[in-house]
């Protein structure tokens, strides 16, 4: 990119230096100004690195999402619940002896 002449009959420019690709986008193609991506199709399993989605998958056009795991709030002799990362949820119960 940004090609030049130097003055003593050379040209050359500065390299174009893409990303590292990812499960979302399969590689880059530089056009002489800059890389553009070259997508994985929509549906193609990846992973949002959010444990609070389940079934995650590629757009086509370069974003990995999931569809968010909803848990239901805690009962009585919950602490909590929230997601387990594996599209189900992880509960944390109140201590044995606890009064309601």
């Amino acid at each position: 990119a940004g090609d030049t002449c130097d003055g003593a009959g050379t040209c050359a420019g500065t390299l174009i230096v893409c990303p590292a690709p990812t499960v979302c986008i399969l590689s880059y193609t530089t056009n002489g100004v800059g890389c553009l991506p070259n997508y994985a199709g929509g549906g193609t399993a990846c992973n949002d690195s959010n444990p609070g989605t389940t079934g995650d998958t590629c757009n086509g056009a370069g974003t990995c999402a999931g569809t968010p795991v909803v848990c239901p709030g805690p009962s009585t002799c919950e602490v909590s619940v929230n997601p387990d990362g594996q599209g189900g949820c992880t509960v944390v119960y109140q201590p044995a002896g606890r009064r309601t």
